[in-house]
């Protein structure tokens, strides 16, 4: 069975691949929104940049879940 963001439904699945599975789809869903907000700001490198995606989409995700009463 192929991966789906990175999960092999074949073998053991835990949560914590289940929210970075998440993670890596909203990621994918709003790549446009993201890369607009990257041209907007100006980073230093590749990596600040990176920085800066991650800490965006991980504080959406997290919201998300905190809204739904569930632990990230």
């Amino acid at each position: 069975m192929d991966e789906i963001y990175g999960i092999d439904p074949s073998g053991k699945v835990t949560p914590i691949m289940v929210r970075d599975a998440i993670i890596r789809c909203f990621k994918a869903a709003h790549r446009e929104i993201l890369e607009e907000m990257n041209r907007k700001n100006e980073f230093r490198s590749e990596g600040e940049r990176d920085n800066f995606e991650r800490i965006q989409v991980d504080l959406i995700v997290t919201s998300m879940f905190e809204d739904a009463g569930a632990d990230f």
